[in-house]
């Protein structure tokens, strides 16, 4: 007789209600982690764009010494043979040894920092400046490590509006503890609650779905 049990598919499924709960859970874990995931990646293509920058301006440095100051107009072939980070252009005519910037023109609030260097003929000897502008405040700390940090326009009103939908957050955190201390009790919630749009009707801890239920519920524990 063979120990083994043959595999017998149960005959319950999923049901509607647990398949919905299901997909609602990924969806909220989905929602939590993308926003990181793109914030890490962009981070990442900073770090590239300044290590390309980085390149770029020790070659016009080499380019300096063997040439003098007309290589200051040229454009090192570094940046001819390495693409510029996905969503990085160069800014008009700031593309050769004298004056090197990228940024994202597509978006005023992107989080992209803007990135420049300059090379300066002084008194016969090269000096290199670099510059930056943080356009959202999650990359303002990639800004201050390249140098010469300023802040983009809209910052400050990104700022206010995450600071508005904190403290948003926080407004409906105290409600929900609320609630959830009326209905858990002790003693467990009786009656109806109603604050900020939420209206519910429990009996000892109990939701029911509408006022005739809770009366029904009242009802029967009085018979008891």
């Amino acid at each position: 007789m063979d120990k083994f049990k043959p595999f017998r598919q149960s005959p319950h499924g999923f049901s509607l209600l647990e398949l919905i709960v299901v997909i609602a859970g990924l969806g909220i874990l989905a929602s939590l982690a993308i926003p990181n995931f793109l914030k890490y990646l962009d981070q990442a293509k900073i770090d590239q764009a300044k290590s390309l920058l980085n390149s770029a301006a020790a070659e016009c440095l080499q380019m300096y010494r063997s040439e003098g100051i007309s290589a200051l107009s040229k454009k090192p072939s570094i940046l001819e043979r390495e693409p510029l980070p996905d969503g990085y252009s160069f800014i008009e005519g700031q593309d050769k040894c004298q004056a090197i910037a990228i940024e994202d023109p597509s978006n005023q609030e992107s989080l992209l920092t803007t990135l420049g260097l300059t090379i300066d003929d002084i008194s016969g000897a090269p000096k290199v400046s670099k510059w930056s502008v943080f356009k959202h405040p999650d990359t303002k700390y990639a800004c201050e490590q390249w140098g010469g940090c300023g802040e983009g326009a809209n910052v400050r009103a990104i700022i206010e509006e995450q600071n508005r939908r904190a403290e948003e957050q926080a407004r409906l955190a105290a409600i929900e503890a609320r609630y959830n201390a009326w209905l858990k009790g002790p003693p467990p919630g009786t009656g109806n609650y109603t604050q900020d749009g939420k209206d519910v009707w429990a009996f000892q801890g109990r939701i029911l779905e509408n006022k005739t239920k809770y009366d029904e519920a009242v009802l029967n524990a009085a018979r008891r």
